[in-house]
């Protein structure tokens, strides 16, 4: 099956899971193997500004549509998914959805483009990026449950992080 496929089977649902989809392979195993990451960021927030910029339909570069997954693994994930997907729901609802519309949406976008741009720069440090595509699946569930709580937790996780950042840049 081609990413093609994937994509156009993911966009019926909208950009969102498609979003989600790219964060979790992020902050799989699978990070770890060279320039994962990078395609997942950048793809992360091409994906994001589309959504940003109001687009109903998933681009994706022809070199990218192209490749191929095979039918077997993805099952495999698949099937991995399906259990974590129970939990999911269990911890997501629709709830404050007043931070999941208008402007905290766009924000949430916003955020999510920056660490998309950002997550190549991590590439030199194994799994350095899973921490921001963690935040990204989080904003991306948040969105698809109009889950407002977690939009909120997701937007403190990216404080943490900054904050951190900073302290570790002072610090040195």
């Amino acid at each position: 099956m081609s990413v093609s496929e994937i994509s156009d089977r993911l966009s019926r649902l909208g950009p969102l899971y498609l979003l989600m989809a790219v964060a979790c392979v992020a902050v799989s195993p699978l990070s770890g193997i060279p320039f994962v990451t990078t395609a997942c960021g950048l793809s992360i927030a091409a994906l994001s500004l589309q959504l940003l910029l109001g687009g109903r339909a998933t681009w994706l570069p022809a070199r990218v549509r192209r490749q191929v997954v095979h039918i077997q693994r993805l099952n495999a994930g698949l099937r991995r998914a399906d259990g974590v997907a129970g939990v999911i729901e269990t911890v997501f609802s629709r709830r404050w959805v007043w931070l999941t519309r208008g402007p905290a949406r766009a924000l949430l976008l916003c955020t999510c483009v920056a660490l998309g741009v950002t997550m190549p720069f991590l590439e030199i440090v194994p799994f350095a990026g899973t921490t921001l595509a963690a935040v990204v699946l989080v904003i991306a569930m948040a969105l698809i449950a109009r889950d407002g709580l977690a939009a909120l937790i997701s937007g403190l996780l990216v404080c943490a992080i900054a904050g951190t950042t900073g302290i570790m840049i002072v610090g040195s």
